[in-house]
């Protein structure tokens, strides 16, 4: 299983996220008043690189391999981002502003998809119902593994979650944002070549399929359902 987010790692990885949309406001609001000055990427830079900073140090051991790498390379990205003879600073601006979207992309998927430590089956349930409103319980309880009768009781559970129903919450928290609650119900039933023609529903139960179904919705996260 994934290891939980410490309250103090997901607070810092809270910051990061924060730090970073209020530097895109400040160069979205630079960028309409036309700054355009020599100084501009040099200040550019120097205000990006502490909140940098502050996101390598909250690259804690809970993170996977893949997504501490991805995110390390925006990061990088981020910081070395220098304009040329060819660009306009303001193109460079742009720039940066789209890897550090795509940084808040990650920090928000893995904030939603790592529970803090205490959650519990109750919290997790609720949350699922938030995400998916217009899934009906019957759908929800074939996602979970049980009767509609169990989920009920799991909304009132104040216990640790299940290994399945903790899958389930981390597979939705990376997929809801893009897809619809169709198109994210969608997702688990449809067979996959990268699971051997099997569906993501079928492999909720194998301990040793987890990552994968985290990979696999991670990138299924740039897709729209139709």
């Amino acid at each position: 299983m994934t290891a939980t987010l410490e309250p103090a790692q997901r607070a810092t990885l809270q910051q990061v996220e924060g730090d970073l949309a209020r530097w895109q406001s400040t160069v979205e609001d630079a960028a309409e008043q036309g700054a355009s000055d020599p100084e501009f990427l040099q200040r550019l830079s120097e205000s990006l690189r502490q909140v940098v900073a502050t996101a390598n140090d909250g690259l804690m051991p809970p993170l996977d391999a893949e997504t501490s790498n991805e995110l390390r390379r925006r990061l990088l990205r981020l910081v070395t981002i220098d304009g040329d003879d060819s660009r306009a600073p303001l193109d460079v601006a742009d720039e940066a502003l789209m890897e550090a979207e795509a940084v808040r992309h990650i920090v928000r998927d893995v904030l939603d998809g790592r529970p803090a430590t205490g959650t519990t089956t109750k919290d997790q349930v609720e949350q699922l119902g938030a995400w998916l409103p217009r899934v009906p319980v019957t759908q929800m309880a074939g996602l979970l593994g049980v009767d509609r009768r169990t989920v009920t009781r799991m909304r009132a559970d104040a216990g640790p979650p299940s290994a399945r129903l903790e899958l389930v919450w981390r597979l939705v928290a990376l997929l809801h944002r893009s897809w619809t609650d169709e198109g994210v119900m969608a997702w688990f039933v449809r067979p996959r070549i990268e699971l051997e023609g099997r569906t993501p529903l079928e492999l909720l139960g194998d301990r040793s399929a987890e990552q994968d179904l985290t990979d696999l919705a991670r990138r299924g996260r740039t897709q729209r359902a139709g």
